[in-house]
């Protein structure tokens, strides 16, 4: 202090106090874990949301195809139910069959009850299975249906030959019974009773 100055009389104001950062390496190690963990986070749930969004969207449209192939005209309460039952039965009952019975019995019984119990329903689902059969794979769908159009022949002409065999057969038993009725008929009786009373 110099002599010419004099001391004050009120107290001069505190000096402004300047803060300044500083931090650590560890700081800022946990800094980039905290925002890496942040971004992994964002990007699961980002993820969680859009796989959610999907599966209601197929939902909707599962749910939107099968209200397309139901028919208007069949019930699905009582029907639906008994293919249930009849397929559920035929897995039941060839639980302890051989391989290729209880592999195909179950699929097979459930095939007849639908076209059995819901005919348009099965029709309709059969339609779209072929449409998207030769859009995803033209060359199977050609050969399946080629296939069938063979099975369905065979069966056709089967069932023609077991009708026609199944007609001449009760022709002939016909025949044979109408020869009998007639011969049975224009045979004399071994004894002819007496026309006179005693």
């Amino acid at each position: 202090m110099m002599q010419n100055e004099k001391p004050a009389v009120y107290p001069q104001p505190d000096q402004p106090i300047i803060a300044t950062e500083t931090s650590s390496d560890l700081e800022h190690k946990v800094g980039q874990v905290r925002r890496r963990l942040q971004n992994m986070l964002g990007s699961t749930l980002h993820g969680v949301h859009s796989s959610v969004d999907a599966v209601i969207r197929t939902e909707q449209n599962v749910e939107h195809r099968l209200g397309s192939l139901k028919s208007q005209g069949e019930s699905l309460a009582p029907n639906g139910l008994y293919v249930g039952v009849l397929t559920l039965a035929g897995l039941v009952f060839t639980r302890h069959r051989t391989f290729p019975i209880r592999w195909i019995v179950p699929p097979t019984v459930f095939a007849l009850s639908m076209s059995y119990f819901l005919p348009k329903t099965t029709e309709n689902t059969v339609e779209y299975y072929e449409k998207i059969e030769k859009q995803k794979c033209p060359a199977f769908a050609e050969k399946r249906s080629a296939g069938w159009e063979r099975v369905k022949r065979f069966f056709e002409t089967g069932a023609s030959h077991f009708q026609s065999t199944t007609m001449m057969a009760k022709d002939k038993i016909v025949a044979g019974i109408q020869s009998l009725d007639r011969s049975s008929s224009s045979a004399q009786p071994l004894t002819q009773p007496s026309s006179k009373l005693i």
